[in-house]
């Protein structure tokens, strides 16, 4: 400690290691104030840095609780949008890329056109059952005069060889946010991974 004895010029406002060191009655108002105010500073940061953390948790628990329940689920919504995972780069060229999250609103499908990009349930023998957004070319008719659109993507420029007809029709294509794919395929790897790591701990006691 520092004693009376030391001269007065020893203690400033800048020299905070030696305030920290010095007991409270040998320092004067101004710097007992600035002592205070580095304290108050320090307390609000650590507050602030501490809520930061709540509301990020918040969100995360927020989000992948909407994902899991919405996320590439036909039957699904939120907010009047279906939501679903890019999975590749069939439309990078013009609209979004692998790991977006495209959002996509139920439509009367006799008000869709060329050049809309729709969202169906692919009937191509290699694709068959998948859920595919891609773009109308034209529109036109099945073998059995069904009314339908030919689809491509613009990646590729080549079309998809089943017509897309109304009843295989999800919606059609609004919106996008690049990337966000990516972090929720991040998030069930990672989830899927501390599940398998707690079975195996779960199977290692039972041994034990």
């Amino acid at each position: 400690y520092i004693t009376k004895k030391c001269p007065k010029e020893i203690i400033t406002p800048n020299t905070y290691s030696v305030l920290f060191t010095v007991p409270l009655s040998n320092i004067s108002k101004r710097q007992r104030r600035v002592v205070f105010n580095m304290k108050k500073t320090l307390s609000i940061i650590k507050n602030v840095f501490v809520w930061l953390i709540i509301l990020l948790a918040v969100f995360m628990m927020i989000f992948t609780v909407i994902s899991c329940t919405t996320f590439n689920r036909n039957d699904r919504s939120f907010l009047g949008f279906k939501m679903y995972i890019v999975n590749s780069d069939s439309m990078a060229v013009t609209d979004f890329k692998a790991g977006s999250l495209i959002f996509v609103k139920e439509v009367d499908p006799a008000t869709l056109k060329e050049g809309d990009i729709i969202t169906f349930m692919s009937q191509d023998t290699d694709s068959f059952g998948e859920t595919i957004t891609h773009k109308i070319r034209t529109v036109t008719t099945d073998a059995q005069n069904n009314p339908g659109f030919i689809t491509y993507g613009t990646t590729t420029n080549t079309n998809d060889k089943t017509i897309v007809t109304y009843p295989y029709i999800l919606g059609q294509y609004k919106s996008h946010i690049s990337g966000i794919g990516n972090f929720f395929n991040f998030l069930k790897v990672t989830s899927a991974r501390v599940k398998h790591f707690n079975r195996l701990s779960q199977s290692f006691q039972l041994v034990s």
